[in-house]
């Protein structure tokens, strides 16, 4: 095992070791903005892999949150990160059976918060257009 300070996507520019599968647990990709950037790349990889090689399969993305509403408002920031690139969504925003049935204790919210409650999965990988898309 090793150990990187940094981005997830600045780690792949440095190391140029792609992942078979990424999971992301619980990220709140909604919440930080480092995470478009990361979904962009990962999203685009074969705009940063080399022309001589092999082109890069596309790699399965599974998110999972605590609520469903926090995995919705993922989806809408992984849909805005990966405009005008090939993607294609295996499953939306929904229930994880494997989800923990143990509601976290929060003081922060009235909300019940179980880990991995929720999930989603995208495939990502191709060619990106130069600019994502703006939302309306």
């Amino acid at each position: 095992a090793t150990c990187h300070s940094a981005v997830y996507h600045e780690f792949l520019e440095e190391t140029r070791k792609y992942p078979d599968l990424l999971v992301a647990y619980n990220a709140g990709i909604w919440g930080y903005q480092e995470w478009e950037t990361t979904i962009r790349y990962l999203a685009g990889q074969q705009d940063h892999h080399q022309q001589h090689q092999q082109p890069k399969p596309p790699i399965p993305f599974v998110i999972t949150a605590y609520t469903l509403s926090e995995c919705q408002e993922d989806y809408q920031v992984i849909s805005q990160a990966t405009a005008g690139c090939p993607t294609k969504v295996l499953w939306s925003p929904e229930a994880n059976p494997f989800g923990s049935k143990i509601v976290r204790q929060t003081r922060s919210s009235t909300h019940e918060y179980r880990e991995n409650a929720c999930w989603q999965a995208w495939l990502l990988g191709g060619t990106c257009e130069t600019t994502p898309k703006e939302q309306p």
